[in-house]
């Protein structure tokens, strides 16, 4: 395990260009609690599947861009945890305000980014509803979409949250 406190409730996924990528024991919990949430019927596991992995591809394009944009701005990252929120460790910067504030803006840009893009790709492909899927705590998802159209509804529910 790693010495920080962040790296201590995390498991190590291996190392990718220069950093150490690690799982945080949040993820695994998640996966615990959307099985559990299926298992009550309050999702399909299909539902629950896919709003997991939509969870996990979205952290990991956050961690990419943060970890671009901060290289980009003089930093690096030794370390990148990947938590269901988000990056969980902070990057080596230079004591200066526009790379702080890039590298911290870049993750929230990522999320809404990536449920603006999906949106526009839903609607592009006949979705006339697409703002049901904004509501955090009852998203209105099809219960019979094809896959590519589950997984961009989850996308954008779970873009919009985080």
């Amino acid at each position: 395990m790693n010495g920080n406190v962040v790296g201590n409730w995390s498991l190590s996924l291996g190392r990718w260009r220069h950093t150490e990528w690690r799982l945080h024991v949040h993820f695994p919990l998640l996966a615990i609690a959307a099985s559990y949430s299926a298992w009550l019927g309050l999702a399909t596991y299909r539902q629950a599947s896919i709003a997991l992995a939509c969870v996990f591809v979205s952290v990991l394009v956050h961690e990419l861009v943060r970890k671009t944009i901060a290289q980009r701005m003089g930093g690096r990252f030794h370390v990148m945890v990947m938590g269901p929120l988000g990056g969980w460790t902070q990057p080596e910067l230079p004591n200066d305000p526009p790379p702080q504030l890039f590298t911290a803006l870049s993750g929230p840009t990522t999320y809404l980014a990536l449920a603006v893009s999906v949106a526009c790709a839903l609607t592009v492909g006949g979705d006339a509803d697409t703002l049901r899927l904004l509501s955090p705590l009852a998203p209105h998802l099809s219960p019979n979409a094809t896959w590519w159209r589950a997984i961009g509804e989850e996308m954008v529910w779970v873009n919009s949250i985080l």
